[in-house]
């Protein structure tokens, strides 16, 4: 999150940026992250979320065997041990089948990830076990209603990596949340046809609350001419809460 608020201030620091309207995005785990840094920066114009990590649902069905569920915690425990001494971590697969120990063990995902890593051949499917403890703690959705400002919230109907039940009360939270559905899994975001609708569903959502501006900045009126027409996009589901 210092990344985010890093990059924040660097660009808020630029000529030709305007410093009120610069816009938070982020994915699964940092779909958490922006609503915590947008939570404590009243500036920041608009939020996209997409596939948002909002917190772990304790007792929550999933693929992973309750043996390997035991393995994977007793990994966590031993590395975070081994942190302590400053050892090395002891790493285990992000991605694996139900019976491995693996941070998600979905079919469907690991399939989809085998599919872009091919993209992307220095990547490690591994991970550090002692991340696990910090993460189980991490609350995203508890920051969202300190989220003033417009937020766009991406929800993947068939989501299996993050707790549909929790996204939904991330959303209940924020005062101006608006909600687009998929019928998709949580990786399905990421490739093909699907990837092209939410981003143009983004991109709308930006136009709307980015675009507005009664003096235009020195150097950027033609941007802002460009984008200033789009109007509001249709077909988001607000939050009753918030209205």
């Amino acid at each position: 999150m210092d990344d985010y608020r890093a990059a924040v201030a660097f660009a808020r620091g630029r000529s030709g940026i305007d410093p009120d309207r610069i816009a938070l995005w982020g994915t699964s785990l940092s779909g958490g992250h922006v609503i915590v840094v947008a939570a404590g920066d009243p500036r920041i114009a608009a939020v996209v979320s997409q596939v948002p990590f909002p917190g772990v649902e304790f007792g929550r069905a999933s693929e992973r065997s309750a043996r390997a569920t035991l393995q994977l915690l007793a990994a966590a425990a031993s590395d975070t041990v081994r942190g302590w001494l400053r050892r090395s971590p002891r790493l285990v697969p992000v991605f694996g089948d139900p019976g491995e120990i693996a941070v998600f063990a979905n079919p469907h995902d690991k399939a989809i990830i085998d599919k872009l890593a091919a993209q992307a051949p220095e990547w490690r499917n591994a991970v550090a076990a002692r991340m696990l403890f910090p993460l189980m703690r991490y609350q995203p959705r508890t920051a969202a209603s300190l989220v003033a400002m417009p937020l766009l919230v991406c929800i993947a109907d068939k989501e299996t990596a993050a707790s549909p039940a929790l996204t939904a009360d991330l959303v209940s939270r924020a005062p101006k949340a608006a909600v687009q559905r998929y019928p998709i899994g949580h990786f399905d975001a990421y490739s093909g046809e699907w990837l092209d609708k939410i981003v143009s569903d983004q991109v709308s959502f930006l136009h709307a609350h980015l675009a507005a501006r009664t003096t235009p900045l020195p150097g950027i009126a033609t941007q802002q001419a460009a984008v200033g027409s789009r109007g509001t996009p249709q077909g988001f589901e607000g939050n009753p809460a918030g209205r």
